[in-house]
């Protein structure tokens, strides 16, 4: 508490997602900590994961504190690595998702682009965009990536896609142990892993 208090809410200890608000509220990502970000299809998950994938992986700079780049894994199951790729470069240039997939762009967007690309080339962050991944699979490709690279985040997109041990356990256990063997995965790698979660249409028209 009396950190806190000194640092007036500065990010003190974790890793900052380069939202300053979220960063103030929450003093960073810690390591062993698994992140939930939930929300019902084509509400921003993969937006947002993507810019903190990118924040992190560029630095994070706020007028009372100064993050340097830290390598990132990003496991998209649904998404190619493309894709991915083509949001990130947009996004950083500054232009709409909607006019990327329109054909429409604004003028100068082509040199925006690539002054985008020449950024984003210097980012550590490397994307994995193997389909179906059994959670046996996922936690030996983060313990390599975590070797090899050194990653300080792992970001998953998104929980349902992976698949359990027993495919014939009901939905609600396959998806218990799923979230389980992730938490266990932070903590022995000693890093935040963002998981992305789909909610059901119908959940909120339920409650």
């Amino acid at each position: 508490a009396e950190q806190v208090i000194a640092h007036r809410g500065q990010v003190t200890r974790g890793l900052a997602t380069g939202f300053v608000d979220i960063d103030r509220t929450l003093m960073g990502m810690k390591p062993g900590e698994m992140i939930v970000v939930a929300g019902r299809p084509s509400m921003g998950k993969t937006a947002f994961e993507l810019n903190v994938a990118e924040n992190v992986a560029m630095g994070i700079r706020y007028e009372d504190f100064e993050q340097p780049p830290k390598p990132v894994v990003v496991f998209s199951l649904e998404m190619s690595r493309g894709q991915l790729a083509g949001r990130m470069l947009w996004g950083r240039a500054g232009l709409s998702v909607k006019r990327m997939r329109s054909g429409f762009t604004r003028k100068g967007a082509t040199g925006d682009l690539q002054t985008a690309a020449a950024t984003l080339a210097e980012a550590n962050c490397w994307v994995d965009d193997t389909p179906a991944l059994p959670i046996a699979e996922l936690r030996g490709r983060m313990m390599l990536a975590r070797r090899r690279h050194n990653v300080e985040l792992a970001v998953v997109d998104y929980l349902q896609l992976l698949k359990a041990s027993d495919s014939r356990m009901p939905r609600e256990a396959q998806v218990a142990e799923i979230s389980g063997a992730i938490k266990a995965m932070a903590k022995e790698l000693e890093i935040p892993v963002i998981v992305l979660a789909q909610l059901n249409r119908g959940a909120e028209g339920d409650s």
